[in-house]
């Protein structure tokens, strides 16, 4: 498959925006090896149309990081939000940190509108997605640094009136907090091996929905993780070009 055709199916697909059109593309850089299946695996367990046509109707199965399963394409919009955010996990902890980084935003987003002048909670945010970008000590120690100041931020908002405030405000943090804290606990190994049905409170990593519409919380992490995965764009590496 010459790159020319590779570049007329995308052309296609990106003017009639067709699962059909798409599933032509993807198909085609799968074959090429341009595509390989684990990130249409992806974006098939985020429920994105073309990559389960692209699949199949059978069960495919997922193996990595010591847990396994087995689940029908077909089955994937009935998943909870639970079992798809804990099921990135199987991808590596960069993309887990993406899936938490899409979650984290839509709560900063509803933070600013609440503290527009606050800018440690962008900045700590900021960080965790520079790690993403390209995981090391030296973005590590960045966001370490930013954690700090975090904290006390934290601290500012736990010490307002017990109220609505403080409560929101604070469920708002937690979410902005986690991918730097799995981050953290991957960094020094003590990323846990998450497991569904799992009792333990110390093996799971805070998943909640930071909407009342779970529909919107998982709409949010399909739209920061389906392009990255299908090699089409990548949401984090945009927003960190300003910065840079």
């Amino acid at each position: 498959m010459s790159d020319e055709r590779l570049r007329e199916l995308e052309r296609r697909w990106r003017q009639t925006a067709s699962v059909e059109d798409e599933v032509a593309l993807l198909s085609e850089r799968s074959r090429a090896g341009a595509l390989s299946r684990a990130w249409v695996e992806l974006a098939a367990h985020l429920g994105h149309p073309a990559a389960r046509r692209v699949l199949g109707d059978g069960v495919f199965n997922l193996d990595k990081m010591g847990w396994s399963y087995a689940v029908h394409p077909r089955d994937m919009e009935r998943s909870d939000f639970r079992f798809l955010m804990l099921g990135l996990d199987l991808w590596g902890v960069p993309v887990l940190v993406r899936g938490l980084i899409a979650l984290a935003r839509v709560a900063l987003d509803r933070f600013k509108g609440e503290r527009p002048q606050e800018v440690r909670a962008e900045r700590y945010l900021s960080a965790a997605e520079a790690w993403v970008l390209a995981p090391g000590e030296t973005t590590f120690r960045a966001l370490d640094a930013e954690a700090n100041s975090f904290s006390e931020l934290s601290m500012e908002v736990f010490r307002l009136p017990r109220g609505p405030e403080r409560l929101r405000l604070d469920q708002l943090l937690r979410a902005i907090e986690e991918p730097g804290a799995v981050i953290h606990n991957a960094t020094l190994g003590r990323h846990p091996r998450l497991r569904m049905g799992d009792t333990d409170p110390r093996a799971r990593i805070r998943i909640e929905s930071v909407s009342d519409n779970v529909a919107e919380s998982i709409e949010a992490v399909r739209r920061e993780l389906v392009p990255f995965a299908l090699g089409y764009s990548d949401p984090v590496a945009k927003r960190a070009a300003p910065r840079a």
